[in-house]
């Protein structure tokens, strides 16, 4: 029988209902101290209730003292939270969702005020991190995976993508450092990997960790004109090396890899605008693809997903799982209209108009029943 978008999946030993992923997608929502409420815990609720398989929080930033990106992000850094945590977990709980946590520390992308912390200085405002900062890191990546199975999420999901602290260190571009934690291949992946081993000695090997990884960092997208002011002698995350972290990866112990690219430094490569339709759906598929053919985890494809009959190409030639972020803003009861209608597809434009600093929503559907 061919693996269809409904049938079950095993992320280590989590059982996911089908192969529908609610990406991470900061809501913006969250109290000032990072704690969820009820706005976020009605958004979840409504994304189980239509059958969303997976849902991985907005990404929460794990250090009480840095690494924050915007106003109304989650955070998980402290045993107090764990209650208002464990409301956000029943409510995707509710319908028979399972739901992860995204972790992240912001790096070089945090937010007005935070040290912009980095592996290696490129440009002014950031600070190189020293080798106690890095163990501190990672022992708040560590605490908060703690917290996060206190709190009963199914799985935790690392941000090793766009731009933020744990990408930077994969990356030959912003990595150039000349430690254990920069240089070849496995010592860029060292932080991550040493996280991943000091989570399972707090919670045990049978708790799921997986990664939202680049594949690429993008550079190749842009015109000659604009590499110019870059400084890309060091070289950059492709794929052919992404491959191989994958591989660390999954020595280490992840469950699963979801597939993604590019950061900030790069304008237009991870939050892509433009319709997407037929063959232009699923713009990192091909990369998962490649890690899929190297790489035995369960692969999973984000960016640019918007019709079923695009998505039911894509399983399992490209990836195990498709992770969508903007059309569950437009439609969170697009998993059930799928249910329902063969040929339908999302009505997100990608216009990138739904990322307000009170709250995520669509533009288009100011007059939605689904407004928090």
């Amino acid at each position: 029988m061919p693996t269809s978008v409904w049938d079950p999946i095993k992320l280590g030993r989590l059982e996911i209902k089908n192969r529908f992923i609610r990406s991470a997608t900061n809501e913006y929502m969250a109290d000032l101290n990072g704690t969820p409420n009820e706005r976020i815990e009605k958004m979840y609720e409504d994304l189980s209730k239509n059958d969303v398989g997976l849902i991985i929080t907005g990404f929460a930033y794990v250090s009480k003292d840095g690494g924050k990106c915007d106003p109304g992000q989650l955070g998980l850094y402290s045993e107090e939270q764990i209650p208002n945590y464990r409301k956000l977990v029943d409510a995707a709980h509710k319908f028979g969702s399972k739901i992860a946590i995204q972790l992240a520390h912001g790096g070089a992308q945090s937010g007005k005020g935070e040290t912009h912390f980095v592996p290696t200085k490129l440009l002014n405002g950031e600070t190189e991190l020293t080798t106690d900062k890095i163990h501190e890191i990672q022992n708040d990546f560590v605490k908060s995976a703690v917290f996060a199975k206190e709190a009963g999420f199914d799985a935790v999901e690392l941000h090793l993508a766009h731009g933020f602290l744990l990408s930077n260190f994969i990356s030959k571009y912003t990595n150039r450092r000349g430690d254990d934690y920069g240089g070849n291949t496995e010592n860029r992946t060292r932080i991550i990997s040493e996280i991943i081993e000091m989570i399972f000695e707090k919670t045990g090997k049978d708790f799921p960790v997986f990664v939202k990884m680049n594949a690429t960092d993008c550079f190749e997208i842009l015109q000659d004109e604009q590499l110019k002011k870059y400084d890309l002698s060091n070289g950059f995350l492709e794929i052919k090396e992404a491959i191989e972290i994958a591989k660390i990866l999954k020595r280490s112990g992840v469950c699963a890899i979801e597939v993604s690219g590019g950061s900030s430094r790069v304008p237009n490569s991870f939050i892509k605008k433009g319709k997407f339709s037929g063959k232009n759906e699923g713009y990192f598929k091909e990369y998962a693809k490649q890690i899929k053919e190297k790489v035995d985890l369960p692969i999973i494809s984000v960016g640019g997903f918007r019709s079923l009959p695009e998505i039911k190409k894509s399983i399992p030639k490209y990836a195990d799982m498709i992770a969508l972020s903007r059309p569950f803003i437009r439609e969170p009861d697009l998993v059930s209209k799928f249910k329902s209608k063969e040929n339908y597809k999302s009505k997100c434009i990608s216009c990138n108009k739904c990322f307000h600093k009170n709250g995520i929503f669509c533009e288009q559907e100011k007059d939605s029943v689904f407004r928090y």
